[in-house]
């Protein structure tokens, strides 16, 4: 199955945010809006978020979403306890 190249640019790009809130203890507030964002982007941002603590506000809107999108995302806020605002609007 070919990918789409701009899949395949944006997967290291979440890769790399989701590290970032891995390893975060300064970053309250992240904005990672209509970044075209996919499953395998979104499992590693729900991964991120795991081990995050101390996003306040996580903008995730605008992406393009699938049920499988919004449950990695859902598994990751279910382990963290600091996230108090998540943006999720389509627009």
């Amino acid at each position: 199955m070919a990918r789409d190249s701009r899949e395949t640019s944006i997967i290291p790009r979440a890769k790399a945010v989701a590290q970032v809130l891995k390893l975060n203890s300064t970053i309250t507030s992240r904005n990672i809006r209509r970044n075209g964002m996919s499953d395998k982007g979104a499992k590693a941002v729900g991964e991120g978020l795991k081990m995050n603590r101390a996003l306040g506000s996580l903008d995730i809107g605008g992406n393009s979403t699938s049920v499988e999108w919004a449950k990695t995302v859902a598994e990751g806020l279910k382990m963290n306890r600091t996230l108090a605002k998540l943006g999720i609007s389509r627009q």
